[in-house]
């Protein structure tokens, strides 16, 4: 566990190999921490850098979250804190900024790998500083139009690549909140692939074995 100069905590698996490809950015979900999704490192290319982050606001009941939820009587999501989602988009801008300069990773040499939450920030990472970004796998999440800048110069997204995976019987965020992401990057011209699976809000190993397979045709 290293704590950034950005204040964000995350955990860091060096490139066994050389000559070093670039950096995969891990981004975790709502109510998780920083090892969720660093399970999956040792699985994926050796030539690369993993960064796993932590979240910065910590819930009351454990874990952390890229930006607070507001929940219904019934317990149904009912608001998100848009404020605190752009102020994680930032921290993970300039995490990813400094990180690289440190590591020595070339500008835009990057793989954001995002689940739920953070498959959300991924997006708006990516479609808000696409120069820091070559690749995006999205898992479970969708494309928040409040999260995206006012005015998109689709020109400059032009290189983005996106894997998006999502459960067909996910009870946490719709499936059709994912397609119509894919679509949203379709209407765009965008590169993407859309994945479906029956499962709920997780990924089951088929889907891992998309995503492995995804992350080792870049070439940057």
């Amino acid at each position: 566990m290293i704590e950034q100069k950005t204040g964000l905590i995350y955990q860091y698996r060096k490139p066994t190999t050389h000559p070093v490809k670039g950096g995969i950015f891990m981004l975790h979900g709502y109510g998780s921490h920083e090892l969720d999704l660093f399970s999956f490192a040792e699985d994926l290319p050796e030539a690369m850098h993993i960064f796993s982050l932590r979240a910065p606001y910590r819930l009351p009941w454990g874990g952390y979250c890229w930006y607070n939820l507001e929940f219904s009587s019934t317990g149904h999501v009912s608001g998100q804190n848009v404020e605190e989602a752009l102020t994680s988009r930032e921290r993970i801008k300039a995490f990813i900024e400094s990180t690289s300069e440190a590591f020595h990773i070339p500008k835009g040499n990057t793989i954001l790998m995002g689940f739920s939450q953070g498959a959300i920030l991924s997006y708006s990472v990516a479609l808000t500083y696409p120069e820091l970004v070559q690749a995006v796998v999205a898992m479970s999440g969708y494309i928040s139009k409040q999260l995206l800048p006012e005015n998109m110069n689709y020109e400059r997204l032009k290189h983005l690549d996106f894997l998006i995976t999502h459960g067909t019987d996910d009870p946490v965020i719709p499936f059709e909140w994912a397609k119509k992401s894919a679509e949203f990057l379709e209407a765009n011209k965008l590169n993407h692939r859309f994945f479906g699976y029956r499962a709920g809000h997780g990924i089951d190993n088929q889907t891992f074995d998309e995503i492995k397979k995804f992350i080792s045709k870049k070439t940057f």
